[in-house]
């Protein structure tokens, strides 16, 4: 595998369950999954993204801790799923995450 065609999925939904990772590599536009990952969300966490979530007001500092922890956790589940495929991050051309969803309105 060259550094060009590795490339790492982060998701976390609605579910507030935790982050799911993907490694995958793209080769000739056919993409292949190398190795996943699930990063579980403690308690506290999950408690913390709910009351941002369901509260009707948040402050921008709430917002911006959360998104900090978030980030930690992002990067933990990233450098597990690297450990898991024994893949080093030198080796991973892109990330993609569309970050934590904390309000979900799909008809506008």
């Amino acid at each position: 595998m060259s550094n060009s065609d590795l490339f790492i999925g982060l998701i976390s939904g609605t579910s507030i369950d935790g982050v799911d990772a993907a490694l995958v590599t793209i080769e000739q536009n056919c993409p292949e999954l190398i190795e996943t990952y699930f990063h579980e969300f403690d308690d506290s966490v999950r408690e913390k993204i709910l009351s941002l979530c369901s509260g009707p007001e948040i402050t921008l500092r709430q917002l911006g801790e959360a998104d900090v922890e978030i980030g930690r956790i992002f990067a933990d589940a990233t450098n597990d799923l690297l450990k898991r495929a024994n893949i080093t991050s030198k080796n991973v051309c892109a990330i993609g995450s569309h970050g934590q969803t904390i309000w979900h309105q799909p008809d506008g």
